[in-house]
């Protein structure tokens, strides 16, 4: 019992190469954490007690699918040989240890001599000056890079040495943070990722993302891993050129060049949520949700009666920290009072029932736009997982619930790590002084009038968005806070004068 003998079953590996294992835990009811160990016995002595014969190990965590690279030493012994990989409830396991709940199971691995050679070197690119700009910040899953101008060489850093794991056929987000010296210039992005580890960037489907020239800060995309990827670690290409997208062999005038690992592990099961709608939409329905960077205009019910799904359409959001969110219902004609759910799968087991996934809630009434917020767990796991967001006439709505009159909408959050350390945590403050800031929603110009500029005309201001970034900062004028290069979504606004601080919110359209 908690034991399975696979050892009739067996893969080859080569010495000097690297191997990606990949563990789907099953649960028969409640989702639990568990950890996980792999062991090979690489000098053939019959035990896994030998420097590096624990090839991986993986902390206790409820994740869908538990993934990890590791490379066979050279001075590993050819032949058949034990393999033992192990899941343990609530902690890591040892390789002879008897424990409450889990399973091991052991198979047979070959090592087969030397490593293949690897593929041709992937060609140079860079960028020729990093003195008026250059990328900060890199994030995608566990990657969360800050970083300065070519750490390399001029216009180039190897980080290759720093991966995250993606998975087949699930989106990913990269968000990509510029830094400028002095003048703000635009900008244009581009990814690449060797799909097929053929030592090139120039398959088709390889270059995962672009973006066309602008000042936006931060700037970020979504990608899906194709079904065909090979499994294992490869090489990731981030650009950045000034005024124009780069391509992926190119040596320009401005702007940087990073490279990446990334270990592609196989799809993980499917998560099969269950239904909620409104069986009405003649008379009120969800037309714009906000929440950090998500910004969602729509109709009624675009996939059926009631239900919209856009997991398509994700939002960032950082463990450990709140954000906010923006509800706009619209009525046909009467206004009727709705109340408001939102919920997030944390622990992507493909409920919403579990405890604190219900992350915001609002009373019936007749307010628009509805405004509110929310904090992310610090212990939320990071990556992708739903959101449901669900407006119900008269009555706050349950998550699998069909009701009369509303609507439902799925979207997609990807969660990230804690705030690193170019992130500034924005805090509410009590406001020492009166601010007004119009129009709001603002599209190209935010105007402030404040109490304290009556007083003092030297008033200071910080643009935060809902990733708790930085976007623009600068001294207080007449002509207003330029906004036309932000991305839509909701803003914080934070002035500093003489008598002290205040705070406003603004929607930037």
């Amino acid at each position: 019992m908690g034991y399975s003998d696979y050892a009739s079953m067996s893969t080859s590996l080569s010495k000097g190469a690297t191997a990606t294992i990949t563990i789907t835990p099953i649960w028969v009811n409640v989702v639990s954490n568990e950890g996980y160990a792999v062991w090979i016995d690489y000098n053939k002595d019959g035990d896994f007690e030998d420097p590096g014969e624990q090839v991986w190990t993986k902390a206790v965590s409820q994740d869908l699918v538990a993934s990890g690279a590791f490379t066979v030493p050279a001075n590993a012994t050819n032949g058949a040989t034990r393999m033992r990989v192990s899941m343990k409830y609530n902690g890591v396991p040892t390789p002879c240890e008897s424990f409450s709940y889990g399973e091991v199971e052991d198979y047979t691995v070959i090592i087969d001599g030397v490593a293949p050679p690897p593929p041709s070197g992937y060609c140079s690119f860079n960028g020729k000056n990093t003195n008026g700009e250059y990328i900060s910040r890199v994030q995608l899953g566990t990657i969360d890079k800050a970083s300065g101008a070519g750490s390399t060489s001029t216009g180039y850093s190897d980080f290759t040495s720093t991966s995250t794991n993606l998975s087949k056929g699930v989106a990913a987000t990269i968000t990509v943070t510029p830094t400028w010296t002095g003048t703000k210039y635009n900008e244009g992005y581009a990814v690449w990722i060797d799909y097929n580890d053929d030592g090139d960037f120039a398959d088709p489907g390889e270059q995962v993302w672009t973006k066309a020239p602008s000042k936006t800060t931060p700037a970020s995309g979504t990608f899906t891993v194709p079904a065909n990827a090979s499994i294992g670690e490869t090489r990731m290409r981030v650009s950045m050129k000034y005024n124009g997208i780069p391509t992926p062999c190119e040596s320009f005038s401005y702007g940087e060049v990073e490279d990446y690992t990334v270990v592609i592990g196989a799809a993980p099961p499917p998560v099969d949520y269950c239904s909620s709608n409104g069986q009405n939409t003649n008379d009120e329905y969800i037309s714009r949700v906000i929440i950090a960077n998500l910004d969602k205009t729509s109709g009624a019910g675009t996939t059926s009666t009631g239900y919209s799904d856009f997991t398509s359409t994700s939002a960032n959001l950082i463990a450990g920290s709140s954000t906010f969110v923006n509800i706009v219902p619209s009525w046909t004609g009467i206004v009727y009072p709705e109340g408001y759910s939102i919920w997030i799968d944390y622990n992507k087991d493909g409920d919403f029932t579990d405890s604190g996934e219900q992350v915001w809630t609002k009373a019936p009434s007749k307010t628009t736009p509805i405004v509110g917020s929310f904090a992310i767990p610090a212990s939320t796991p990071i990556g992708e997982t739903r959101m449901r967001v669900s407006m119900k006439y008269n009555g706050i709505p349950s998550p699998c619930e069909s009701f009369s009159y509303g609507e439902v909408e799925d979207y997609t959050v990807n969660i990230t790590g804690a705030f690193s350390s170019q992130t500034i945590a924005f805090k509410e403050v009590v406001n020492l002084f009166e601010v007004d800031a119009h129009p709001n929603p603002a599209k190209e110009t935010l105007y402030v009038k404040s109490s304290e500029r009556e007083n003092s005309s030297h008033i200071s201001y910080v643009v935060m968005n809902m990733l708790g970034q930085e976007v623009a900062r600068g001294i207080l004028t007449a002509n207003g806070i330029d906004v036309s290069d932000f991305e839509s979504g909701l803003y914080m606004l934070r002035l500093s004068g003489k008598n002290g601080t205040a705070t406003k919110k603004f929607i930037k359209q």
